[in-house]
């Protein structure tokens, strides 16, 4: 299922917390489904805390990489954390010329992916996906491949349903149903390709910093809703 609003002349958001309070708006009736949240990261996680400050829902992160191989550096699928590896059909070939090259560009992204993921989290426990619905909120919805390696993921993790959510999808990707993703809500579908920055005003790169914090204020949030004692 996709909700699908439809429109010639997207709107810019100021920044990702200003399109996030927005699509939180819009994802209230899922609250009685007590989802968890989980930020495309690190850009999607300024929109995905709002989302889960609407909700009153814990926030995670999960993480997708593209898969490269040659120099100039040619992309042959996307990676997502826990060993996830999705291959560019037309590409798939090239790929299967070059099977070393393609090995050692997978051992890269799974390290890579593992590194920024307990970066990000500084081993704090991560919130159980097992049989929940899953929020997963993104910055914007262009690839379809790497919205699949990220619902992959999450589904891998034990979710139940997964709900990808964005405040600007391209319809082209949204017409390529992926059996990871269960509905796709945006707050805009449109018609003509678009970069993810197109979206904000403020599109600058979000950092550990950033994405480290919103995950601290929602434990302290969470934590607090549920009576438990607020430590850090």
């Amino acid at each position: 299922m996709t909700t699908r609003q439809f429109t010639d002349q997207p709107s810019t958001f100021p920044d990702r917390a200003a399109a996030g309070r927005r699509l939180g708006r819009q994802l209230t009736g899922y609250r009685a489904a007590r989802p968890v949240v989980v930020g495309v990261a690190p850009n999607g996680m300024p929109i995905a805390a709002e989302v889960a400050h609407a909700l009153h829902a814990p926030l995670d992160t999960v993480a997708v990489a593209p898969l490269t191989i040659g120099e100039p550096p040619k992309r042959f699928g996307v990676a997502g954390e826990g060993g996830i590896a999705l291959f560019d059909p037309d590409r798939r070939a090239q790929a299967d010329v070059h099977p070393e090259a393609v090995d050692a560009a997978l051992q890269d992204a799974e390290a890579y992916l593992q590194r920024r993921t307990e970066l990000w989290h500084g081993g704090c426990p991560r919130p159980s996906l097992r049989g929940r619905t899953v929020l997963l909120v993104a910055e914007a919805l262009v690839d379809e491949q790497s919205a699949a390696a990220a619902a992959c993921a999450v589904c891998d993790r034990g979710a139940a349903n997964v709900v990808y959510a964005v405040p600007r999808a391209l319809l082209a990707a949204v017409m390529k149903p992926e059996e990871w993703i269960d509905e796709v809500v945006g707050l805009e579908m449109v018609d003509g390709y678009f970069s993810a920055a197109d979206c904000y005003d403020d599109s600058a790169p979000v950092t550990v910093d950033v994405v480290q914090a919103l995950l601290r204020d929602n434990r302290t949030a969470t934590r607090r809703a549920d009576g438990q004692p607020l430590r850090q």
